[in-house]
């Protein structure tokens, strides 16, 4: 019996074909990827953040939850511009939650077999690396999920003299103007298809019900997230996050306070490998949200 493997071409996509490779008895399965994106009030950053993506989606589908801005106008534009592969599918009028992306995969997975995956698209995020081999490798192990490290890039104090001056340009690639970074969260990023299961969200509102969490594969992706990223865009964020109870960590109304001093940072050269080191970077912040929660908890 051969192998399975993932083929893709090199800008990313796939093109549906199945082929055999008789002589090493190996079987060439090509593995699809939708993206699956729900995005707020991110005209400033989406156009960029779907062409980037497109380089490895074969489709996006993209939701707009009640954005007051541009946001659902340029899903529109990228989805006459790509000829359909930018599906501006619904705009959401309901409280959010993780569940709501159910709306997407339960109108478009049956379009993809149970070898094709699925990518959470934040339109802040941008992946750092083709994830079709981490795909492939996955599919091999019998994993339904691979999980993403998020790369996080917030405003330090070296960015303010260009913010200040007005040199800190929107019309410049979000990759060259947010330059300092930390890498201290992860998360399931990507996971497996099944045409045959209808997401039912009563059940388990982050993920599709069918799917085992311990099956996770074994490569590991970056993903480069901008949440912070000039005065304009923090005003209106922290504006829709202060006092909710969804985001406890969003308490002052000035943006200044969420500027980070550089010093603690690494510095991001575009093609050049992300550090990280886990002992450093990721589990001093695990163990402290894990104290503050349990003191919250004992505090109610």
């Amino acid at each position: 019996m051969g192998t399975t493997r993932a083929v893709h071409g090199a800008d990313g996509r796939t093109d549906g074909r199945v082929s055999r490779n008789r002589k090493t008895r190996e079987d060439v399965v090509v593995q699809k990827l939708y993206g699956l994106m729900i995005a707020r009030d991110e005209d400033d950053i989406i156009e960029q953040n779907i062409e980037h993506a497109l380089k490895y989606c074969d489709k996006i589908i993209a939701l707009d939850h009640m954005s007051s801005d541009e946001t659902w106008a340029k899903m529109q534009q990228l989805e006459s511009r790509t000829k359909g592969r930018v599906v501006a599918h619904r705009r959401l009028e309901v409280p959010f939650s993780d569940g709501l992306r159910a709306v997407g995969y339960n109108a478009f997975h049956r379009e993809l077999s149970k070898d094709d995956w699925w990518m959470r698209l934040d339109a802040d995020e941008f992946v750092n690396e083709d994830p079709h081999d981490a795909m492939a490798r996955a599919s091999q192990e019998g994993a339904d999920f691979i999980r993403g490290n998020m790369v996080n890039f917030d405003v330090t104090d070296r960015d303010l003299a260009d913010i200040e001056s007005g040199r800190d340009a929107r019309s410049t690639s979000i990759e060259l103007r947010r330059r300092y970074y930390r890498v201290n969260w992860r998360e399931y990023r990507l996971f497996r298809n099944d045409p045959d299961v209808v997401w039912d969200v009563a059940v388990d509102r982050n993920f599709p019900q069918n799917l085992f969490y311990k099956r996770r594969g074994s490569k590991e992706l970056f993903f480069r997230h901008y949440g912070d990223r000039d005065v304009a865009q923090m005003t209106k964020r922290i504006a829709k996050r202060i006092g909710s109870a969804e985001f406890p960590h969003v308490q002052e109304a000035e943006w200044r306070k969420y500027v980070k001093p550089a010093r603690r940072y690494h510095y991001h050269t575009p093609g050049r490998p992300i550090r990280y080191n886990p002992l450093i970077d990721f589990w001093p912040r695990r163990l402290w949200l894990e104290v503050k929660r349990r003191a919250t908890g004992a505090a109610k």
